[in-house]
């Protein structure tokens, strides 16, 4: 037998899954945590479940799908966006719901899309003055930010802000694994997600395996993090002077994600660039509208640790030959 069974709250429930959270809470610094079977899953079930009458959640404009579709599906779809890493609009937005007496902002730490970084230390700042918590996603920060890959909450030194209401660490990235987790100082695992979190209540939990891969590649990541970090931030580094010196439109913000956009516009031009890369063995995907608004369409380059300098020369070079064309 491979798979749980069942909902961890039927057959699929087994002591591994506790003690591994505890290791996962443990590991970032936090009392609780849950493990889901994604990311999507994860911060659906949560804004979804826990928001009521009084609560009105604000997201960032280019939050993750999983996000603004939770947050428009509370019990009360009292969801309202603000400017993309834009601060003072949120405090306007703030301001205009403060009849709300339960306020949560919802933001990525490093978008997926622009790579740029979340303003975290002003945005804490905001927010505790108008008594908001902070729902940080950190699914393109679990394991390049941190003092062992945290995640860049945690390397700002805010994972003990009395206005977190917790962190999200998804496993399909930077970990090469498969599910998620919440990490969290509040009781709102135990009060609200299983409880009232439908993909929680509803799905087939993990399978044991994945629960155990997750653990070691923990295990894993504390040994190398170091190390690996320190060479993806070379190659990071060696991109942006490449691509500058090349004048290639390079998305702002983005100096330090191993997440880079070149701006191609046009469903159709960004397609051309990409088919001719991939055919050049270089595998960067298109970014098209609607997933980003028109005239943002862009190659979306993904650094890891196993590519090379002269892999990032040649990629930046071909892209430059093909937009000259």
């Amino acid at each position: 037998m491979l798979g749980s069974t069942g909902s961890r709250l039927l057959t699929g429930n087994f002591p591994i899954y506790h003690n591994v959270e505890q290791n996962i809470a443990t590991y970032h610094g936090y009392n609780y945590c849950l493990l889901a079977n994604s990311g999507w899953d994860l911060n659906y079930g949560l804004l979804s479940s826990i928001s009521s009458e009084d609560t009105c959640i604000l997201y960032d404009e280019l939050s993750h799908n999983s996000l603004i579709v939770g947050a428009k599906s509370g019990r009360q779809r009292n969801a309202v966006s603000f400017k993309h890493n834009d601060t003072s609009d949120l405090m306007r937005k703030l301001k205009l719901n403060s009849k709300f007496k339960e306020k949560l902002v919802v933001v990525e730490s490093i978008y997926s899309m622009d790579g740029d970084e979340c303003p975290l230390v002003e945005l804490f700042e905001l927010v505790s003055e108008e008594g908001a918590l902070v729902l940080v996603d950190e699914a393109h920060s679990t394991g390049i930010y941190g003092a062992k890959g945290e995640g860049l909450v945690s390397s700002l030194g805010l994972n003990h802000h009395q206005n977190l209401l917790g962190t999200v660490h998804t496993y399909g990235k930077a970990m090469g694994q498969h599910g998620a987790a919440l990490v969290t100082n509040h009781e709102v695992v135990q009060t609200y997600l299983t409880n009232y979190s439908r993909p929680f209540i509803y799905s087939t939990a993990l399978p044991i395996h994945s629960v155990l891969a997750i653990d070691e590649a923990y295990k894993i990541l504390e040994e190398v993090y170091t190390p690996q970090r320190e060479i993806l931030s070379t190659l990071v580094s060696h991109f942006r002077r490449v691509s500058s010196e090349l004048e290639l439109p390079m998305l702002p913000g983005s100096d330090n994600s191993p997440i880079q956009g070149i701006l191609i516009p046009t469903n159709n031009e960004v397609m051309r660039v990409a088919r001719a890369l991939m055919s050049q063995g270089f595998l960067c995907y298109p970014i098209r509208a609607p997933t980003v608004p028109e005239g943002m369409e862009r190659i979306r380059v993904v650094l890891h640790t196993h590519n090379t300098s002269k892999e990032i020369d040649a990629l930046c070079h071909q892209m430059q030959s093909l937009l000259q064309n």
